[in-house]
């Protein structure tokens, strides 16, 4: 028998309390009107907790921030809005009625762990950007380097790609960071565990070096933002910052970081050494039946490739509509069975810890 999962029960605690708590509208944490007509149009009325935190964080200070939330809590538009709401008061600030956006130098780098994550988090920056009239550029999706130059010739304010088709474009003389005031590390955890702590400290020089800085008379902030606030994550922020440099930099880490959202239902299913397929069979076919009713779709989540592997093919031997989702697809492959899933042309999606992130 298992126990009472209490991380759960502090999950629901912590939903309780938060249904108390009264948190400012949209307007009242320092929002535009623009940003404003946006999030009336999404139907978006109230902030979440860590939307009305960071917000109100990223407007009111000039420090790099960590921000660390549960996934699915909003933590995309907890950083997006407010850096739109920043350039945008820049503009109004310097008079600019066409914008300051210069070719080749972007003013924000988004970096994402995974190419999935860059196409996700691309959407949601363009369609902001309609309202404001700014421009977004996504990388390292497939469009190819040539294309990417082209888009950066023609000027973009805010940047979204990985680490790799970055470098590659600096390298290319295609990009230049001499404008570049703010960096969002996004699933920063993912993107230590990936190995990515070089890259990382590279661009962390626009931040942190004092002779870069010197040369570009001013200093450019990085937010990070995770869902899991790791050994390997904590390490990093204190080399980068040091253990108690409050001047530059601040925590505000959500007490729900690390759980999973209270309204979330778990279900544990003891198994015996040999019995796992029969009672995986027995949920996939009642899970099945109220997908196919509901028309919505189930992504199941496996350990390693190989896992997957073998789950997609038992449910394929099953008659199931499947596809899949992990290292071994081809990154354009992925974006596919991504968005065959998203339409419900399939309605199981397998898939690793790379479907996790966003």
């Amino acid at each position: 028998m298992l126990g009472p999962n209490r991380h759960f029960k502090r999950a629901e605690k912590k939903a309780s309390k938060d249904k108390e708590e009264v948190r400012l509208s949209f307007e009242g944490i320092g929002l535009g009107q623009t940003l404003l007509q946006f999030m009336k149009a999404k139907e978006i009325n109230t902030p979440s907790r860590v939307q009305s935190q960071a917000i109100e964080k990223i407007l009111g200070t000039e420090k790099s921030l960590l921000i660390g939330a549960e996934t699915g809590s909003g933590k995309t538009l907890a950083y997006l809005l407010p850096i739109f709401e920043m350039l945008k008061r820049e503009e109004i600030k310097i008079g600019a009625d066409k914008g300051t956006t210069l070719m080749m130098r972007p003013r924000v780098l988004i970096f994402c762990p995974n190419k999935e994550l860059v196409h996700q988090v691309g959407e949601v920056a363009k369609e902001i950007s309609h309202h404001c009239k700014m421009k977004v550029g996504i990388v390292g999706v497939g469009a190819g380097l040539a294309r990417e130059r082209e888009l950066l010739l023609k000027g973009v304010d805010i940047l979204i790609g990985t680490f790799a088709r970055f470098e590659t474009l600096i390298t290319k003389k295609a990009l230049f960071t001499s404008q570049v005031q703010v960096m969002v590390f996004d699933e920063a955890d993912a993107l230590l565990d990936a190995g990515q702590e070089e890259p990382m400290t590279y661009f962390m020089r626009l931040t942190n070096h004092e002779e870069t800085v010197a040369q570009r008379g001013f200093r450019a902030r990085s937010i990070f933002v995770s869902a899991t606030v790791g050994s390997a994550l904590k390490a990093f922020l204190s080399a980068a910052f040091g253990k108690d440099n409050s001047a530059r930099f601040e925590r505000l880490i959500d007490s729900g970081a690390h759980l999973n959202l209270s309204n979330i239902r778990h279900d544990f299913i003891h198994l015996t050494e040999y019995d796992k397929h029969s009672q995986f069979k027995e949920i996939i076919a009642r899970v099945h039946k109220e997908i196919e009713k509901k028309k919505q779709g189930c992504i199941i989540f496996c350990h390693t490739v190989k896992s997957a592997q073998s789950t997609e093919h038992v449910l394929q031997g099953l008659g199931y509509q499947t596809t899949s989702l992990h290292g071994d697809v081809p990154a354009r492959l992925r974006l596919q069975n991504y968005e065959r899933f998203k339409r419900g042309d399939v309605h199981f999606l397998v898939a690793t810890d790379l479907g996790g992130r966003g």
